[in-house]
């Protein structure tokens, strides 16, 4: 082969890895924060709205039956609750709506107090 044939091979190798490990990076980014709730309140006592980012960071929002939200005994790293086949990321200490903690957490204020004291 030509030095020049492989030295164009070489240039695409050393181009295509970092293009590569970006996309990979980018996945791994979003598989990890795809259940972050950005955003939540609550409208009326029969529905919740979540708001979490796209792959793309364009704001999307689904709503919750607070009847459907399922709270695991072992709660993951990534996932605070389930509700309707979809897990949801929150902070517990950006919630300042009593009923939407109550809603998503599983236990009322008074609980969290007398836990962080105890």
């Amino acid at each position: 082969k030509q030095w020049y044939q492989r030295r164009v091979r070489g240039m695409a190798v050393a181009t295509g890895a970092p293009i590569s490990l970006t996309y990979l990076y980018t996945g791994v980014i979003y598989y990890t924060t795809r259940n972050y709730v950005t955003e939540m309140r609550m409208e009326g006592d029969d529905k919740i709205v979540a708001t979490k980012l796209s792959l793309f960071c364009r704001p999307y929002e689904r709503t919750i039956d607070p009847n459907d939200i399922i709270v695991p005994v072992n709660v993951g790293m990534f996932e605070s609750f389930e509700a309707n086949g979809e897990s949801y990321l929150i902070d517990e200490n950006d919630i300042t709506d009593r009923r939407l903690y109550e809603c998503v957490t599983g236990l009322s204020v008074k609980q969290k107090e007398e836990g962080a004291s105890g």
